[in-house]
């Protein structure tokens, strides 16, 4: 089931739209789920920078994460600055 929920949105914003690939991603020295919390928290770091530079951080995160072990699920995520 979805739920709408409308939130106000101003020009510079930056709207992230990701699968559970990420989140769910195993790794890390205890080899666990990477989190949504963990996620939320690097979008809150990088948001302002130039979408490039984003991309990069991100992929760079997700790659330290699942260091050599295989990548659990596809991924799929979306940065939009508005």
């Amino acid at each position: 089931m979805y739920t709408n929920t409308e939130i106000e949105i101003q020009k510079g914003d930056v709207v992230y739209l990701t699968s559970d690939g990420y989140p769910d991603q195993f790794g890390g020295e205890r080899y666990k789920k990477y989190t949504y919390r963990r996620m939320n928290e690097l979008f809150q770091e990088i948001y302002k920078l130039p979408i490039e530079e984003q991309h990069d951080k991100i992929q760079r995160a997700f790659m330290d994460w699942k260091g050599d072990r295989e990548q659990t699920d596809d991924v799929c995520l979306m940065g939009i600055r508005l």
